[in-house]
């Protein structure tokens, strides 16, 4: 028995993992936190890039204020054209600074949330790879989410029992000796016969029921 699809969960940041927040066997929900890598150290990018767009905010008050008095200041010729321009550069140059603190702001704001590894949907965890302290890379696997409702039921069979299985649909199966019967429906049929066991796999699917 296992699953019909297995999901490898990775960081899309780098850094040390503070914690891991499960164990392999845990049933979780989509979204549920899983690993913390390097929160600290997002937190303090994140209050960072909040006081560049501060300061780029500020620097933008102050230049649109410039640049009003410059225009008054021109309707009245009291000073010339290129005093003018020069404001209204020194405010377009501001506009554009607080543009990028946004934009950094936004990136910097995402990257906090991926230093909390969230589970991509509901599922069991399988395996897990990752400890607290060891360094994550981007990509790198850390956890595996078997997630579904439903799963596979892989068996050898004997190649002598191909003839058996012409126009197979479904079969029975038991978890242990003395579980109860459950069924399952074809999914597949190995193709090629192993040559050394003289056998070959048939692969059916099956409600996730939790037992």
């Amino acid at each position: 028995i296992r699953a019909f699809d297995t999901i490898t969960i990775s960081s899309e940041v780098a850094g040390k993992v503070d914690r891991v927040l499960v164990e392999v066997g845990d049933r979780v929900a989509k979204g549920t936190p899983l690993v913390e890598v390097d929160r600290a150290t997002f937190e303090i990018y994140l209050e960072q890039a909040e006081a560049e767009l501060a300061a780029a905010r500020a620097n933008l008050d102050l230049a649109t204020k410039a640049y009003e008095r410059k225009r008054d200041l021109r309707t009245d010729e009291t000073v010339p054209q290129a005093v003018l321009d020069q404001a209204q550069a020194d405010h377009d140059l501001a506009l554009a600074r607080v543009a990028a603190a946004e934009a950094g702001l936004h990136l910097t704001q995402r990257n906090h949330e991926r230093s909390q590894i969230r589970a991509p949907a509901a599922g069991v965890l399988t395996d897990r790879e990752v400890v607290a302290g060891q360094w994550a890379d981007v990509g790198a696997g850390l956890l595996n989410l078997a997630v579904g409702d439903t799963i596979k039921i892989s068996a050898r069979v004997p190649e002598a029992w191909a003839p058996e299985l012409a126009g197979l649909e479904d079969f029975t199966f038991t978890v242990g000796t003395s579980g109860p019967t459950h069924s399952a429906k074809l999914y597949s049929v190995q193709p090629v016969v192993e040559h050394a066991s003289r056998s070959f796999e048939i692969v059916g699917t099956a409600a996730n029921d939790g037992t």
